[in-house]
């Protein structure tokens, strides 16, 4: 596709055709199938998942809509719990979230010394999956880096690079983020 075609495919308009078409938009199905997705924890590879597929290829045969559904054999990585422990004071445990695809501890605690390094972003959405964050010359190996913001791979990598133990990504607010 040009950038012309683009274009003339972005800036079409059909006044008629549009009002036609939005006439005939209900939310009698797809708001129940919302209200049926929100009750649902639809993680790779769960039954719940399997059930929402289920819900949408339902409508498509009913409706007499062709489609191939896909079934590829993915590696997926659904952490199952973490938190971080605090000796000082005796037993102070907090919330935590385990990145996809981290190194499973076997239910083993890690721990090591705190070394405490800012964190830094991107400006964009493009520079902040990438972004890493700069260590400089602090001696990060066989410790434990506590930093600022989500655990995006450029980040992850440049801890684990520097031969972290691991790495605490802090996020502000109540809520974990899925990331």
């Amino acid at each position: 596709m040009t950038v012309d075609s683009a274009t003339q495919l972005t800036t079409w308009t059909d006044s008629a055709l549009e009002r036609a078409v939005l006439d005939t938009v209900a939310l009698d199905v797809p708001w129940p199938v919302v209200e049926q997705f929100a009750s649902l924890v639809r993680l790779s590879g769960s039954p719940e998942e399997r059930r929402a597929v289920d819900i949408l290829t339902g409508h498509l045969d009913a409706w007499g809509i062709p489609y191939h559904l896909h079934e590829p054999e993915c590696l997926i990585s659904i952490p199952l719990a973490a938190s971080v422990r605090d000796d000082a004071p005796p037993g102070a445990s907090y919330r935590a979230k385990t990145s996809a695809m981290s190194v499973s501890t076997d239910g083993h605690e890690i721990t090591g010394e705190l070394v405490y390094v800012p964190g830094g972003g991107g400006t964009n959405a493009g520079d902040v999956i990438s972004a890493s964050v700069d260590l400089g010359d602090v001696d990060v190996a066989g410790k434990i880096v506590v930093t600022e913001g989500m655990p995006f791979p450029g980040k992850v990598a440049a801890v684990g690079a520097a031969g972290a133990l691991a790495g605490i990504f802090v996020n502000p607010g109540e809520a974990i983020h899925e990331s």
